[in-house]
């Protein structure tokens, strides 16, 4: 396993989940615009097949050859855009989504290397599970009592000290 890899692509995990971010709120824009675009041409290509229909079965020279062409040269442009768009949108969407954060990266690591530890020592597997419920009863136990007891402790001395006092305990603490 190549630890530089690993630390590399923890170290910017944020980034490229920001940059996955904007550039899906880009696509997102273009799917925005296009979609409306695409509505009204579409609308304005039937209207105009129809009108161009009727026109033709009249057997009349009103209608202009260029209305059309550009207005289907234009429905496909736009069509292609939001197509375009909305596949990159949701691409992206999905690499934002499972791209973990640098938080989430390292909580991954360390839970597989706790996880290959316990499957690979043998002592572990030893253990009951009854004694390892009761150990870690014990000592949440423990640590609630120790809070608990400190934070009581503690106020109560703090309060009986002078403010030279607290700076000299503050001091001494550093140490």
């Amino acid at each position: 396993m190549n630890w530089y890899k690993i630390f590399y692509w923890v170290a910017t995990a944020d980034s490229i989940k920001g940059f996955f971010d904007t550039v899906s709120n880009l696509f997102l824009f273009f799917v925005i615009v296009s979609v409306p675009a695409w509505i009204f041409l579409t609308i304005y290509k039937v209207g105009v097949q129809s009108r161009s229909s009727s026109i033709l079965e009249d057997n009349s020279e009103e209608y202009c050859v260029g209305e059309l062409p550009g207005a289907i040269a234009m429905y496909k442009l736009v069509t292609r855009i939001m197509i375009v768009s909305c596949i990159c949108c949701f691409v992206t969407w999905m690499c934002y989504i499972f791209v973990p954060t640098k938080k989430d990266a390292l909580l991954i690591i360390a839970g597989g290397s706790v996880g290959s530890f316990i499957t690979s020592d043998s002592s572990v597997r030893q253990i009951p599970s009854e004694i390892t419920l009761l150990i870690r009863n014990k000592l949440r136990d423990e640590i609630n009592d120790v809070k608990a007891s400190t934070v009581n402790e503690l106020k109560d001395t703090l309060a009986e000290k002078t403010k030279e006092q607290l700076i000299q305990m503050i001091k001494n603490s550093k140490k």
